[in-house]
């Protein structure tokens, strides 16, 4: 075993010396078995055989282990090492070469990071150079879970999925979509949509993150969604947040709906920001506004009777507050006018029929008196006259406030609900201002909306649901109380033909939920997503549109989302009897991190009434020759054909030709059999067109390389995107705005090219020649005036032009380093970090060839160190004596009468003496001299037979289930293992452990014993006896291996989760009695070692 390991050591040291060289000799090998003669470095054997070829490796994964296949000799024993980091190599594996020489090893590996891989042979007792190295990158780290998730319905039976991608961390390179639990289909881009779904049905979704290692993110927040009839859309915009308040115009042609995010401003206190969509039903535009300040949460939307002014609510406090600003949104300008004063705050406001007056409720200070509720401020549009009115109230109770309150549409009556502290009661009155009588219309009542006359109030009390005449007070029962069912929300449409109401959910009552009830008929309209709570938002005049409100309570967090429901389709506002159009997709045929890609397709499909005639107008921009310049605007008209085997889906290809850099729009017309036209617009546009790199390779095997790899990554070493080279030409494709650099890989591996600065304009194909390379190697010699080698120097080789590091390394003891430095004919930039006591060293530019050698020569300045060396009082001849600092020493030998004399480097230098002849004597302590530059400084020196010994330890540790794994005595490891010393009478010497050496007092020549073992008695002690040299310096290979183990899993039962587990392990004695011997604290997957086996 201790041969064994002297060989593998050997090996590894060869390895080390050899690896980058070997890579640029083996290069142009090829894959047959032969003699390829290898250039030795300093101490190294000529090799005779051939190092094995490496196939080449993914260049990402997230395994614990690697598949490493290649080619060697036929039956040779090939070991396989890995280099993480650049670190020295370690021993990864072995295996035995097959009869036609292809060999296939598993590896382990180990932390996230670069590996490099290379392979040695032992062909016949004799081991070759390593193999060509190739790489591979390990991922383990998951991107974050994308954000934001929201889902809208495109058509009945489509779902669409939108997010947003992490806040932190990497970009994922894709998204996972789950389907109650089951993958349905991933995306690079940030929407996903599935079609072909049961109309009404609930569905859990998740989308997970994932990159290019296969590593997948923790789950995303599961959402629960359900398909709409034909008749119902949700009212979504992708990333604006979750779902406020909304409104409907009176005529029903006009939606506002308003989408509300949380976040911190830069004092980490909470703040909202929010954005208000209007759509035109009619026309399709769509407007959007943002508070005026950026920030502040609107609520309260409102439309005049005529649709061309808006009323909202700033609230911009994320507690609850009633102090309010008052905005008035003019829909034809787009001009939002402020209302309120700092003075005159809301805690709510109204808009009048006509558009003209704004009413809004004194806000509730806390300082204030409860009484200021009362006061209704009224606000003239135009000309900005501002009075105010209080309404009535007792004056024998002080603790009476406003709770809500609701004007006509033309301000002559107010219902108010008055709150009083003290019982909690509730009143509600009517206010007329043009006889200023207030009427009460009874305790607990909760008025909903006037008609659009006037004449008719709606309002909820005591669980059932009732109108009132404003003029008599005569009330009408609409819905009476059952007996388990409540209705407790109601409107009535400004025509007064429908009422929308809410009551609480009973299956065993068809009216459960949110329902349209027409008083003529009796009829009754259910509305909602079967999967969601819901609520009632607004209601159109006529009764036949509604915003409702839903939280979906499946998981958290609890989302809140708005949809649109309609009598008919929601899209047939003034079209009566026709419906062409339902939904309108798009779909590109290859994406590249959200682009589409140049070349591909995108498809359309559009999903209406069977035999209508439906074309596209799709606007595109397009290059123009200089790239600078505004590129065109263009539009395509094209046909879509109706699928023969699904009725009523059209369909039609837009290729994606060179010049078109961006989709702006598309425009969908429609016109179905009996004449009813249409047109709706696709939705998540712009798009991005990609650009491609028309690569040309330059070869000298142009066909030699099938099946090789052009690789692309960005500034930052994210991958971006690969092609396979099967040619002559190929084509990259890569996006508009970054700088690329290529790498051209064989299959095996081997990088032949490299490019930097590679860019792409949208939608062109840039041509670039890509020109097979000879890679190079550099040589660098570190050595001192006096031709010493200096080891341990750090080098770095770079490009002039952007400082981008090429490659480093440190040279060995031998002060030779060879890095790869690039391809040959390039220039780079050589830096050695010299350190105390040799003066900085310049860098300087190098001209590669395939094998360039180049010397850094260290300059230092110096003094002279003189001295006698004596044993008590007598001069002592031949005597080593030593002046040295890190990276350099001199030493000489005293003359006869004691005497030397030395040349040494300038600074803080030790100074000792050793006698390399019996009885070899050394110097009875180091002592440190400060050597000026120019300056002379005597140092006497006195020697006995006693000095400081040391004993270079390799210690190997091999457990039954791993391979055998070098132990570097680091200050943590040390304390893990335990050292004895003993002289050859047994006595035990005292002794210290210094990084990898025991040090200790002796005499030279002495034969000592050395035993180790793990500190806790995990492995088995190993004892040998080691020679001390007349340097008192020895060196001894020690190998502590593990007799058995116990590994073991605790299971409990789910969702129990145990801490300070403790494991007793017992043997079993001749006498069948049980011996506790060992315990341990363990995890609940553990592993004992044991000493017995059986």
């Amino acid at each position: 075993m201790v041969w064994q390991c002297i060989k593998q050591l050997t090996s590894v040291l060869l390895i080390s010396a050899l690896l980058l060289q070997s890579t640029v000799y083996a290069a142009g090998a090829n894959n047959e078995t032969g003699t390829v003669r290898v250039v030795p470095g300093p101490n190294v054997m000529e090799a005779v055989y051939a190092p094995p070829v490496l196939n080449g490796l993914p260049p990402l994964t997230n395994e614990e282990t690697i598949q490493v296949e290649g080619t060697s000799a036929a039956h040779a024993l090939i070991t396989v090492y890995t280099s993480y980091e650049g670190r020295p190599l370690l021993k990864a594996g072995n295996t035995q070469a097959g009869e036609e020489g292809h060999f296939s090893a598993q590896i382990p590996l180990g932390a996230e990071g670069n590996y490099a891989v290379t392979a040695t042979a032992e062909i016949g007792g004799e081991v070759t150079v390593p193999s060509a190295s190739v790489t591979i990158r390990v991922d383990r780290t998951a991107p974050e879970r994308p954000v934001e998730l929201q889902w809208t319905t495109p058509s009945p039976d489509t779902i669409r999925l939108q997010w947003v991608a992490p806040w932190n961390g990497e970009s994922p390179s894709h998204y996972v979509v789950l389907r109650d639990g089951e993958t349905v289909g991933q995306t690079s881009g940030l929407f996903f949509d599935e079609s072909g779904l049961t109309r009404q049905k609930a569905y859990r979704y998740e989308v997970l993150s994932a990159d290019e290692a296969g590593n997948v993110s923790e789950g995303g927040f599961p959402i629960v969604t359900g398909t709409p009839g034909k008749n119902e859309r949700k009212l979504l915009q992708a990333g604006a947040g979750e779902a406020g308040d909304a409104a409907i115009s009176e005529d029903g042609s006009r939606i506002a709906y308003v989408q509300v995010k949380m976040e911190q401003d830069d004092t980490g206190n909470p703040r909202y920001r929010s954005k208000l969509f209007v759509e035109n039903l009619v026309s399709g535009e769509m407007m959007t506004f943002s508070p005026p300040e950026g920030v502040g949460r609107i609520d309260y939307p409102k439309f005049s009777r005529d649709g061309a002014k808006l009323l909202y609510s700033l609230v911009n406090s994320t507690v609850y507050d009633l102090n309010n600003e008052v905005y008035v949104v003019d829909l034809g300008s787009g001009n939002q006018q402020r209302i309120t004063t700092e003075e005159q705050l809301s805690a709510l406001a109204f808009i009048s029929g006509d558009g003209h007056r704004v009413w809004f409720q004194a806000g509730k200070h806390e300082a204030s008196s409860l009484k200021e509720s009362f006061t209704i401020f009224e606000y003239e549009l135009v000309s900005g006259h501002r009075t105010s009115f209080q309404l009535p109230y007792s004056e024998e109770n002080e603790e009476v406030s406003v709770d809500y309150v609701l004007p006509s549409s033309d301000g002559r009556m107010f219902v108010y609900g008055v709150l009083n502290a003290n019982n909690g009661g509730l009143a509600a009155y009517l206010y007329d201002r043009t006889n200023s009588k207030a009427s009460l219309l009874g305790e607990n009542v909760f008025a909903t909306s006037f008609s659009r006359d006037n004449k008719r109030l709606s309002f909820t009390k005591e669980g059932s649901v009732y109108t009132v005449d404003t003029s008599s007070l005569e009330e009408t029962v609409i819905f009476a109380q059952q007996e388990l069912q409540t209705y407790h929300g109601i409107r009535i449409s400004a025509d007064g033909h429908r009422f929308l109401i809410e009551s609480d959910e009973n299956k065993d009552h068809d009216e459960e939920g949110l329902f349209i009830y027409e008083p003529t008929t009796r009829a009754k309209t259910k509305i909602g997503n079967p999967a969601v709570d819901r609520s009632a938002v607004a209601l159109s005049g006529d009764g036949s549109k509604v915003i409702y409100s839903s939280i979906d309570r499946s998981g958290l967090p609890l989302v809140r989302s708005n949809y649109l429901f309609c009598m008919q389709a929601c899209d047939e506002v003034n079209m009566p009897g026709g419906d062409p159009i339902y939904s309108v997709s798009w779909q590109a045929s290859e994406l590249l991190g959200g682009q589409a890609v140049l070349g591909s397709d995108l498809a359309l499909t559009v999903r209406g009434e069977p035999g209508s005639a439906v074309k596209a107008d799709i606007e595109y921009l397009m290059n123009v020759e200089a790239a600078e310049e505004t590129p065109l605007s263009k539009h395509a008209e094209i046909d879509m054909q109706e699928d023969r085997h699904e009725a009523g889906t059209f369909k039609a290809n837009f290729p994606l030709v060179e010049g078109i850099r961006e989709i702006r729009a598309i425009q969908i017309y429609a016109e179905d059999p009996k004449g009813n036209k249409e047109t709706a617009e696709a939705e998540l546009l712009p798009l991005q067109v990609t650009g491609a790199l028309k690569l040309l390779i330059d070869s000298e095997q142009p066909n030699g390389h099938q099946q090789s790899k052009i690789l692309a990554w960005n500034k930052e070493g994210k991958f971006v995107n690969q092609v396979i080279v099967n040619g002559d030409t190929v084509m990259l494709p890569l996006p508009e705005g970054e700088a690329f650099r290529l790498s051209w890989r064989a299959s095996t591996g081997v990088i032949l090219a490299v490019m930097d600065h590679a860019a792409v304009r949208s939608g062109a194909y840039t041509e670039l020649t890509l020109h097979e390379q000879a890679p190079a190697s550099v040589t660098v010699t570190v050595r001192n005036a006096y031709g010493e080698s200096l080891g341990d120097i750090p080098v770095t080789l770079s490009r002039p032009e952007s400082g981008e590091l090429v490659s480093h390394g440190r040279t060995s003891a031998a002060g030779i380093l060879t890095l790869p430095a690039g391809y040959e004919g390039e220039t780079i930039r050589v830096e050695a970090k010299l350190g105390r006591p040799y003066l900085a060293s310049e860098p300087y530019l190098l001209k590669l060839s395939r094998q360039t050698e180049t010397v850094i020569e260290a300059k230092v300045p110096t003094g002279i160190v003189y001295g006698v060396v004596k044993n008590g009082d007598q001069p002592v001849t031949n005597v080593r004596v030593t002046v040295s600092q890190p990276q350099m020493t001199v030493s000489t030998l005293t003359d006869e009468k004691g005497q030397y004399r030395l040349e040494a480097a300038a600074g803080t230098s030790v100074v000792k003496a050793i006698q390399e002849e019996p009885p070899y004597m050394v110097s009875t302590e180091d002592i440190s001299v400060q050597v000026a530059a120019g300056s002379e400084i005597k140092q006497d020196l006195q020697v006995n037979r006693m000095g400081r010994g040391t004993v270079e330890i390799s210690l190997y540790t091999k457990y039954v289930d791993s391979l055998w794994q070098q132990v570097d005595l680091d200050w943590q490891n040390s304390r893990l293992y335990k050292f004895k010393l003993r002289d050859e009478r047994g006595e035990r010497i005292p002794h210290s452990l210094v990084r990898n050496q025991l040090v200790f007092q002796t005499e030279a020549g002495k034969t000592l014993q050395i035993c180790a073992n793990h500190d806790k008695g995990w492995l088995l002690e190993q004892c040998k006896e080691v020679k001390l040299d007349h340097n008192r310096q020895a060196s001894v290979i020690l190998e502590l291996e593990e007799y058995a183990a116990v590994k073991g899993l605790v299971v409990t039962e789910p969702d129990v989760r145990l801490t300070g587990l403790r494991a007793e392990l017992y043997s079993e004695e001749s006498t069948g009695q049980w011996k506790g011997y060992l315990d341990q604290d363990i995890s609940e997957n553990f592993r004992i070692t044991t000493y017995d086996a059986g």
